[in-house]
């Protein structure tokens, strides 16, 4: 009896472990995203940043943590046998910090500027040179003067032009200069008066659009403050500096990220101490700071987790590590006020995620992660996936939502654990519904009818009356909004009210029955 239980049980574990893996392969709920594949670089990879100048052509550019130099390789998809060309150094040996990660920006076709902080402080930068043997500045130039009492090293770009901006330790100021488009840097200037920013403070900086630059700072894990430069302005010069937030509650930044789409526009995004993404969006004035993804998502206080990408049509998108240990991402379009639903890609890592993404053409992405393994001493592996311009149709994604709601139901009939995995899949199909709900309201009725099994089902007999009451309330409304136009049909739907009394009881019976349970 004992044997037949464990070889049940280990064939109920091997099935889900089948499931997991197949899942992961094909994850419906990321349409038109790739599966993870390796990159064959043979350098040992850290503090990884990207890079594109065209449709097509990549760049990476990472710390060689044996050398501290900067290497890079590059791959260009349009050629007529596409290959990762053989890495090459672009910095001295022992040159380079730990931190923080370089940063690669690209201002035009052939131009692509790399950023980093050197050993003594300074922030110097290198950039492609196509008359030199390597495709690079023989070495990289000192960018921020004789100062090296430096924090940051903070870079943007926007066409014809990059500015890297970092803060005088010294004086409190934060400090700018700018690349023109030949490549040549002009002298470092103020863009803040003198103990504008503090020693704690953390800072992001975007180009809105060409030759205007955002710099946005934290001040004691409560404020958030910016200035802007406008270059097409009469006498260009660095506005006043000014508080444009100030951060929820308690619900204060471990790091903040800025991203600007070239149209005007840009977005800041952080990490809340409760586990969202915080948002403030620029359009000429700021918004309100806004929740985008539910509490709980994000692991606070990560570093190299969080990396925007803008495609070609404007969408701007966010990658992080989460809570799962998946990397995950949101988009928003343009001329859109609302950010998509959270999407995971692919399957949990064991160890922190360091991120780089590009635009690879017109509406793709690619995403790039270094993998350090589970294993002290190994390698680290460099591995990528893509996404392509196909967009997904409201049929799609109700095939994909169907897809889970049927291996939500294989779990389930499996005995052990994998009714936990069941739970998982069927939240994922209804999350997947209402994607397809919103792009088309003909399929509500869909929604509605998982919502009412296998989801509610599902959850009361494992335990999560609260949420199987939500979701019976939920479904209750759109039946009831059915029938408004189409009785006959979904007149008997209202069924679904039974569920909602049904639920309430069960929880009110379990609710003196904890009462009766407890001592004197």
């Amino acid at each position: 009896m004992r044997a037949d239980m464990r070889v049940r049980t280990g064939l109920a574990k091997l099935m889900g472990l089948h499931d997991t893996v197949a899942y992961w392969a094909k994850d419906p709920r990321t349409p038109g995203w790739s599966p993870w594949t390796p990159v064959e670089v043979p350098d040992g990879i850290v503090s990884l940043a990207a890079a594109s100048d065209r449709p097509g052509h990549t760049v990476l550019v990472w710390r060689d943590p044996d050398k501290g130099q900067l290497r890079t390789t590059s791959y260009d998809a349009t050629s007529a046998a596409p290959a990762w060309k053989p890495s090459a150094a672009i910095s001295a040996e022992n040159l380079v910090r730990k931190e923080p990660t370089p940063r690669a920006v690209s201002s035009g076709p052939g131009l692509i500027t790399v950023v980093m902080r050197g050993k003594e402080g300074g922030i110097y930068a290198t950039r492609t040179d196509p008359t030199r043997p390597t495709g690079w500045l023989d070495a990289p130039v000192k960018v921020s003067g004789d100062t090296t009492d430096v924090s940051f090293g903070e870079a943007a770009a926007a066409p014809g032009s990059v500015v890297v901006m970092w803060q005088d330790n010294g004086t409190g100021t934060l400090m700018a200069a700018f690349q023109n488009a030949k490549g040549a840097w002009g002298p470092p200037q103020a863009a803040t008066p003198a103990g504008a920013i503090s020693l704690n403070s953390d800072l992001a900086v975007a180009c809105p659009a060409p030759g205007v630059v955002l710099a946005v700072w934290t001040m004691n894990n409560r404020t958030l403050h910016s200035v802007t430069y406008d270059s097409h302005a009469p006498g260009p010069a660095w506005s006043a500096p000014a508080q444009i937030a100030e951060f929820p509650g308690k619900d204060f930044a471990s790091s903040i990220h800025a991203m600007g789409t070239g149209d005007g526009k840009a977005d800041v995004v952080w990490q809340g101490t409760f586990g969202a993404m915080w948002n403030l969006h620029y359009d000429g004035g700021w918004s309100a700071p806004a929740e985008i993804t539910p509490q709980h998502l994000t692991k606070w206080g990560y570093p190299y987790t969080i990396v925007p990408a803008v495609s070609g049509d404007r969408r701007l998108n966010w990658f992080w590590q989460g809570r799962d240990s998946r990397v995950q991402t949101i988009y928003r379009d343009p001329q859109q006020p609302q950010w998509s639903a959270p999407q995971r890609l692919g399957q949990p890592w064991w160890s922190y995620a360091e991120l780089a993404a590009v635009p690879s053409s017109a509406g793709s992405v690619s995403l790039y992660r270094v993998d350090f393994g589970s294993e002290i001493g190994e390698v680290p592996r460099l591995q990528t996936c893509f996404y392509d311009t196909a967009t997904p149709t409201a049929s799609a994604r109700i095939a994909d939502a169907r897809a889970l709601v049927a291996r939500a139901q294989t779990l389930w009939n499996l005995p052990g654990p994998a009714r936990e995995e069941a739970n998982a899949r069927a939240a994922d199909a209804i999350a997947v519904a209402r994607e397809a709900v919103a792009l088309d309201s003909g399929f509500r009725a869909t929604l509605a009818q998982w919502l009412v099994f296998p989801t509610i089902p599902y959850l009361r007999q494992s335990g999560g009356r609260d949420q199987a009451l939500a979701r019976a309330r939920e479904a209750v409304d759109i039946f009831t909004a059915l029938n408004a136009t189409d009785p006959a049909a979904y007149g008997p739907k209202l069924a679904a009210k039974k569920l909602v009394a049904d639920i309430q009881a069960e929880t009110q019976s379990a609710d003196v029955q904890s009462a009766d349970a407890q001592p004197g």
